[in-house]
């Protein structure tokens, strides 16, 4: 008898090792720094949590990009304007304020930052629910906020990796990622793997940001925005106190920042309007600017530069797909990569163009909302989307 329970023991023990190996060998969430095979990787929404903590830490950034997957999937860090400075992208999918801050408090402790990127939406204000699990966003936070000289850190690096190689979640990953090669391979998907600097992008596959991809997309954002406001009478409430503090710690630190609201489809805004929301967005927008003057003249500093790039601009106020792919958007929300290297020209006065993005301050804003309403009107005029007042319709009446 005992002889049986040794080889089932033993058993046992080489499936847990080969399971371990295999996860390893294809490291699925490339939370592993070794390049074995020439894997390609779809970054996977639920690991950035995960990864992106220790990808951070590899080495201590110069700047940092901050924000949510608009960020993390369109800035690069390796822009020219930013090629004297080692940079990281701490971009998260779904990513809140605090979130944003704790990366933000990682790198300062790390000893080299200097100046942040801060990629900020209305949606990480207003309380959207955009699908993150509580639990992961506290094991983030976790992770983000211990020093590599504590036990605790390391106690909880190794459990991390026992969930990356013994997990059921990350085998089927791995068995997806091996699965997907040869479909990769064929459609030169170049938006594959997380890369060491945090870059990450989504499919750049036609398929994505088809029309009929486009308009799925485009109606999940309308139960997004709905959901904010239910009722279009009574809109959201927005706590502007992680917001203070996060302008309070910049200025303590006395970083170098960048503010930026990052470009979104004109059929995205056409959406938020829809779902009564246009009003509250702008005076959101305005509240931003005079809450960053506010801070800064608390402490007798110059107040950050928030640049604008969701108005209706030549590249914003483009119509939905009808055939072709997409230039200057993943999909209605998420930027392209060559959309992103226009921001960063225009904040580091690259290349800028007369009218892509606005610098904000008090003095223009009255100026800029009367530009971006006139930009909506036409907008709406030229490309009509008829089906959007039916799903309103129908989210209001569930």
């Amino acid at each position: 008898m005992s002889r049986y329970v040794s080889l089932i023991a033993c058993l046992a023990l080489v499936f847990v090792m080969a399971l371990a190996c295999f996860n390893c060998l294809v490291n699925p969430y490339q939370l592993f720094q070794h390049s074995l095979f020439e894997l390609k990787h779809r970054p996977v929404f639920h690991s950035m949590y995960l990864v992106k903590p220790y990808l951070q830490r590899r080495q201590p950034p110069e700047l940092l990009i901050a924000g949510s997957s608009r960020a993390g999937s369109s800035l690069n860090p390796e822009h020219p304007a930013l090629s004297r400075k080692f940079v990281f992208n701490a971009g998260l999918p779904a990513a809140g304020l605090e979130d944003v801050r704790r990366s933000i408090e990682l790198a300062a402790r790390q000893g080299q930052l200097q100046e942040v990127v801060l990629a900020l939406d209305y949606y990480m204000f207003a309380g959207a629910d955009l699908g993150v699990d509580t639990a992961a966003r506290l094991d983030l936070h976790h992770r983000l906020s211990l020093d590599s000289s504590e036990f605790e850190y390391w106690l909880v690096l190794a459990t991390d990796y026992v969930r990356v190689l013994l997990s059921w979640p990350a085998t089927v990953d791995s068995l997806r990622t091996l699965q997907e090669q040869e479909t990769l391979t064929l459609s030169q998907d170049t938006s594959l793997s997380l890369q060491s600097n945090g870059l990450w992008q989504l499919s750049a596959q036609a398929s994505r940001n088809s029309a009929k991809a486009f308009l799925g997309k485009l109606r999940e954002a309308t139960y997004l925005y709905c959901g904010l406001a239910p009722d279009p009478s009574h809109l959201p409430s927005i706590d502007y106190a992680p917001y203070r503090q996060l302008l309070k710690d910049l200025h303590h630190r006395r970083l170098h920042a960048k503010l930026v609201i990052l470009p979104m489809h004109g059929a995205l805004r056409e959406v938020i309007a829809a779902c009564g929301l246009e009003e509250h967005r702008r005076a959101w927008l305005r509240s931003m600017v005079e809450l960053n003057t506010d801070s800064a003249e608390r402490v007798g500093r110059e107040s950050y530069p928030i640049w604008d790039f969701s108005g209706f601009s030549e590249t914003v106020a483009v119509p939905p797909p009808s055939g072709e792919p997409m230039r200057w958007f993943q999909d209605a929300s998420h930027p392209t990569l060559e959309m992103g290297n226009r921001v960063l020209d225009a904040i580091y006065s690259q290349h800028s163009s007369a009218n892509f993005g606005t610098m904000l301050n008090e003095l223009v804003f009255d100026q800029h909302l009367a530009d971006d309403q006139r930009g909506a009107s036409d907008y709406r005029l030229k490309h009509p989307l008829p089906q959007l007042p039916r799903w309103v319709d129908r989210l209001r009446k569930e």
